[in-house]
């Protein structure tokens, strides 16, 4: 009886060591395969999210200039400028029309197939969006932004957005119905996961996809350790997310946003959330007999200051599928 029970315990350890050793290969091989280069998926409707250094009019005027060169030369559809926080009234933190319209006037000029979006951070703590006065204060400071500032639309990025969250419904409702027909309603929103860990489920995708024309999925900081579990997650987005707007509202288009950042932090770690392995989940995914590519615009960069040149090569080479140009990054 103790040799049997010695046998199956080197057994044991042998298939835990082998399948130890198996998942470290993994792992350290997984993020050297390229994904394919040239997506069949890129429309030329991509993105980036961009600090709020240029809204606030903090650059020089060479660097403008480069940032109006990159977003032309880059098929850049969406430019998501940063436009601070909002105070718990509703109200924006800061207000820089002057900035802000030389800064409209400079894309519609020098990048003119780029949209110029107001990125505002609603803070989910500060702003109570079940308040129909700070919901009215935040419909009123999107119509400025478009009408007195220029911009081509606003992005709502309430954080963090609980799944079933009415308050935000109410929001895009309001807003839809206050901003110009012509202008864009977008929403940056969380992930969806299995089980709704802590992301939103498909139901909830289609009671937001009723409300706006775009929905920007921050694909990131997602706790994922393990390259090919990063990978698997992306792919879903691409899957669940395209599906939902298909269903709930076809007019409703999806952007992935994409990690570029390297800082290590309990969300992010970069060796998995490689822009990389994020591209080769968004064409895993697109591919899967259960997406709905005609629901998908591009993917989008998060973000302008964070974005090496490496990252902007992979980013032509694997998803525009030309090689590396000589233009600055941002």
């Amino acid at each position: 009886m103790a040799l049997r029970k010695t046998r199956i315990a080197i057994v044991l350890c042998a298939i835990i060591g082998i399948a130890s050793i198996a998942g470290l290969i993994d792992y350290l091989r997984y993020d050297s395969i390229a994904p394919s280069a040239q997506s069949s998926f890129n429309s030329a409707k991509n993105g980036i999210w961009l600090r709020y250094l240029w809204y606030a009019g903090k650059h020089s005027p060479t660097e403008f200039a480069n940032m109006y060169k990159q977003l032309a030369t880059s098929q850049m559809r969406y430019a998501y400028f940063h436009v601070l926080t909002t105070k718990s009234d509703g109200r924006l933190k800061l207000r820089n029309e002057q900035g802000a319209k030389a800064l409209t006037k400079g894309v519609k000029k020098n990048a003119p197939n780029t949209r110029a979006i107001a990125w505002v951070y609603v803070g989910s703590v500060e702003v109570d969006l079940d308040n129909p006065k700070v919901r009215k204060a935040l419909v009123d400071e999107f119509r400025w932004l478009v009408d007195e500032c220029g911009f081509d639309g606003v992005q709502v990025d309430y954080e963090f957005a609980l799944n079933g969250a009415q308050g935000l419904l109410r929001l895009l409702e309001e807003a839809r119905q206050g901003l110009p027909k012509d202008r864009l309603l977008s929403v940056a929103t969380p992930m969806w996961y299995p089980g709704i860990l802590w992301g939103w489920s498909d139901d909830y995708f289609q009671e937001v996809a009723k409300r706006c024309d775009q929905i920007a999925v921050m694909s990131y900081d997602s706790y994922l350790y393990i390259p090919r579990v990063y990978v698997w997650l992306v792919a879903q987005q691409a899957i669940h997310i395209t599906a939902d707007c298909a269903k709930a509202n076809p007019a409703c288009k999806v952007i992935l946003g994409l990690p570029t950042y390297d800082n290590q932090t309990l969300s992010h770690h970069p060796y998995s959330e490689s822009l990389k392995n994020a591209l080769r989940g968004v064409q895993i995914g697109l591919a899967d007999k259960n997406a709905k590519p005609d629901a998908f615009e591009g993917i989008a960069m998060f973000a302008d200051y964070t974005t090496d040149d490496r990252e902007w090569g992979q980013y032509e080479e694997y998803w525009l599928g030309k090689k590396r140009s000589k233009e600055l990054p941002l």
